[in-house]
This record gives structure tokens, sequence and C-alpha cells, in this order.
């Protein structure tokens, strides 16, 4: 996406390794960009890890105009991991944590709240790429969704 900015793609790629580093340990954000420098002191210069610690920081604060092109990057792509194949996978993961019925998911995902989720977090990428995706992503949840609530009525004929 940012041809010309090839030199910041290592420290991207670390720093969108390690942003949820403390995740749980709240506030999350700052407690990661403090831990990072600490865990990559030997292998990052301390520019790099200047770099490094403020994308974990800010990874989360959305809709600022002001802030670099690769924090706006590691933000959608933090957003759009929330996606698709992963929020079907979640979804089953807290229902089945929660001891729901297999039929909740399909009434969250048909809920306003859930349709509210949805526009905000479109609403807060950055990039029109992201939304694409975030699109892509979007159109195989509701496929998915359709068959899922299809199955579960026994509405499908495998014949």
């Amino acid at each position: 996406m940012f041809p010309d900015e090839e030199a910041m793609d290592d420290i991207i790629y670390v720093a969108s390794v390690f942003h949820d580093v403390t995740k749980g340990i709240e506030p999350y954000q700052e407690t990661g960009s403090v831990l990072v420098k600490s865990l990559l002191k030997d292998e990052c210069s301390q520019e790099q890890l200047e770099f490094i610690s403020d994308i974990i920081a800010l990874h989360n604060i959305r809709n600022h105009e002001e802030l670099p092109y690769y924090i706006k990057l590691v933000q959608d792509a933090d957003m759009l991991d929330h996606f698709g194949t992963m929020e079907i996978w979640m979804k089953f993961l807290n229902s089945a944590h929660g001891e729901e019925h297999v039929l909740e998911a399909v009434q969250f995902w048909e809920s306003e709240e859930y349709n509210s989720y949805l526009k905000k977090s479109r609403g807060q990428l950055n990039y029109d790429r992201s939304k694409s995706i975030f699109d892509a992503k979007l159109k195989f949840e509701q496929q998915f969704q359709e068959r899922f609530k299809a199955e579960c009525n026994g509405e499908v004929d495998f014949n």
C-alpha cells in the first residue's frame, strides 16, 4: 500500500506481532508499549523501539487523521482480524463457553446491536483498501450465517 515507505515494513511487522502482548493487563496498550522496549532492547535500535512502542500504544486510538500511516495500517489490520472466519470462530467459542444455544449466535448476528457494531467498525477503518477487505469478510460471514441458519432450521435439501 505504501511502496515509498518500505523502510518501515519491519517496524510495522514487529509492532503488529507485539501489539497485544499484554492484553488482559490493562491498559494493555500502555503496558505493552513499555514491555516491548524491554523485550526487544537487544534486537532493535532506540529509534526502532520508539516507533514500535508508539504503534502499540496507539493501535486502538481511532479516527485521528493526524496519526502516521504506519499506525493507521496496524489499526486497520487489528480491526480486520476480528471479522470473517475469526468472527465466526470467536462467536462459537464465546457461545460454547457461555453455554448458549446454537441459535443464539444467529439471533446475535441478526440483532441491531451487531449491525451497529459492524457499521461502527467499518467507519473506523482508515483506508479504502481496508474497507474493501472488510466488505469481503462481511460477505463471507453473511453467507455462512445464512447457511448455518438454514441448516439449524432443517431448511437445506442435501439431495
